[in-house]
């Protein structure tokens, strides 16, 4: 057995106020699996969802898993904490592909000033071209996805008014772009357009990161596409997360 091997197990335990009812029906979306199957999970105990895995991709279905309020833990597969008759519940690969071959997700922490080469640039209109992005900007090239070296998404406050905002690094640029949802053409990309335009941006969130697995996820939006909310930003705090993002990328992160 490779001796830095993991396992998720699901305890069976919900976090304070959750009813199974409703994470019953966030982790079936989560997984892309129906609800009775996650409820009888949730109804055994220590019933793991995942084996064999290194510590980095436990850590990410740890993290999806607790925002559904469920509770499990990450154990070494050299401990036997499950019992036997647990040990056939795993969720079959096909359910979890999204989550073991994503990004990088990485906790950034806003702990620098804000610096102007990091200062993002508004674009009015991100278009889609085959294999990449359009800026439609009079400096800036068609950009393909793997030139992408981070993302991160949030709500952004100004003058008491909030617009979700996506903040894109390149790999050719140290400064990066935001742009307002509203102005990303969704329709260039082939993601479905569901009632909820906060729900198709995830979805298309969901489908950028599997085009180049290797970008930096900033873990708040990472936390999003697990079915979480947006933070909320204002400009002090925006400029700090852009910088932060920017130290990280030049200390080679995002390879």
């Amino acid at each position: 057995m490779n001796a830095n091997a993991y396992q998720v197990v699901l305890s069976g335990d919900l976090s304070e106020g959750a009813t199974i009812e409703d994470v019953s029906r966030r982790m079936a979306k989560l997984f892309k699996t129906a609800e009775p199957k996650i409820a009888a999970l949730l109804n055994r105990k220590n019933s793991i969802l995942k084996r064999n895995i290194d510590m980095q991709t436990a850590g990410k279905y740890q993290r999806a898993i607790e925002n559904t309020g469920a509770i499990c833990r990450v154990e070494p597969m050299a401990k036997p904490a499950a019992p036997v008759a647990a040990r056939h519940t795993e969720i079959a690969p096909a359910e979890t592909a999204a989550l073991s071959t994503g990004p990088n997700v990485v906790p950034v922490q806003m702990l620098y000033r804000g610096e102007e080469r990091f200062c993002p640039e508004d674009i009015n209109k991100l278009t889609g071209i085959p294999n990449g992005f359009n800026f439609n900007l009079p400096d800036v090239s068609d950009v393909p996805f793997n030139r992408v070296s981070a993302i991160s998404a949030f709500i952004m406050v100004e003058n008491g008014k909030e617009s979700v905002r996506l903040l894109l690094f390149i790999s050719t640029r140290e400064r990066p772009f935001i742009c307002q949802i509203d102005d990303i053409a969704l329709p260039d990309f082939p993601i479905q357009a569901l009632a909820n335009p906060l729900a198709t941006f995830r979805g298309f969130l969901h489908w950028l990161c599997r085009q180049h697995p290797a970008m930096i996820l900033e873990e708040s939006t990472f936390d999003f596409l697990s079915g979480s909310t947006l933070p909320k930003l204002d400009n002090l705090k925006i400029q700090k997360l852009s910088t932060a993002i920017g130290k990280l990328i030049e200390a080679g992160e995002a390879e």
